[in-house]
């Protein structure tokens, strides 16, 4: 049985119909299929690489025309289609680089889950304000020498997970090569984001350990239901706990200077919003 609560027929949204500009637009509100629910947004951020999808300058990433674009939102369950049944309204790890909003967020879930963190980057103001967080983490500048990178993470002992989280200016870092040197046999490696170029793997340190590559862009279900149950249980932190900080709030109409502010802090923990 669906359930719908009080949904009007049309919501706003900002769209993009032609590079570089966002029209705010009334859009039919979505039809509740059966397995979907529909979600009202109350709050949604606005990631620093915006600027770049809107002017569809993202190299490998294709949007459709027209799209509305963003993700990432806090909102509460409107309306439930039939057949949706599921819904009601430590490893030691090296997450390179862990200055970014969305490595910086793989940082909080690492500890939450109870592994050993070795967080690496270029920023050492965010690996410091990071590890004022969770003191017990480990962090490592990246001085981008192979050798020097290398033999600081092996100073931590064995590695039984690397996970990239690189944007696609560190196409020529070393940092990927050490992180994969630094591996333990038997463990794994995840590629996450949008290195554009082919990288150099060390293929027979690769071969010799054993060692598990897996491209992974998201997240699977299973893995927003091991969120949640984190959260529930009291071991993710959030909000200021976390240092996460909101940078400034904007309405739909301010979307050009949100755009902006959110370019112009693009730390771990650092957040520009919509507010609904």
């Amino acid at each position: 049985m669906s359930s719908v609560y009080n949904l009007l027929l049309t919501c706003r949204a900002l769209v993009l119909r032609s590079s570089g500009k966002l029209i705010i637009e009334n859009v039919p509100t979505p039809e509740v299929t059966p397995g979907s629910v529909i979600v009202k947004v109350l709050v949604n951020t606005v990631v620093p690489g915006q600027r770049n999808i809107i002017a569809r300058k993202v190299p490998g990433l294709y949007t459709p025309d027209p799209i509305i674009p963003g993700g990432h939102a806090i909102g509460r369950v409107a309306a439930v289609g039939p057949d949706t049944t599921t819904l009601q309204a430590g490893e030691t790890v090296i997450i390179a680089p862990a200055t970014g909003s969305f490595s910086g967020a793989a940082v909080d879930v690492a500890v939450a889950m109870d592994a050993r963190i070795i967080a690496i980057g270029h920023n050492m103001e965010i690996l410091k304000n990071l590890q004022s967080i969770y003191p017990s983490i480990k962090i490592v500048p990246i001085k981008s020498n192979f050798e020097e990178d290398l033999a600081a993470l092996k100073a931590f002992g064995p590695i039984d997970a690397f996970l990239d989280i690189s944007p696609h200016v560190a196409n020529d870092s070393s940092h990927i090569r050490s992180c994969f040197m630094a591996l333990k046999p038997y463990r794994r490696a995840s590629l996450m984001r949008v290195i554009t170029k082919d990288i150099a793997i060390p293929y027979m340190v690769a071969t010799l350990n054993n060692i598990t590559i897996r491209g992974q862009y998201m997240y699977e279900r299973e893995d927003a239901r091991g969120i949640i149950k984190l959260v529930e249980s009291g071991a993710l932190k959030l909000g200021k706990a976390a240092g996460h900080d909101i940078v400034r709030t904007f309405k739909y109409e301010d979307w050009e200077k949100a755009v902006e502010t959110s370019s112009n802090s693009p730390g771990a923990g650092k957040i520009v919003v919509f507010e609904h």
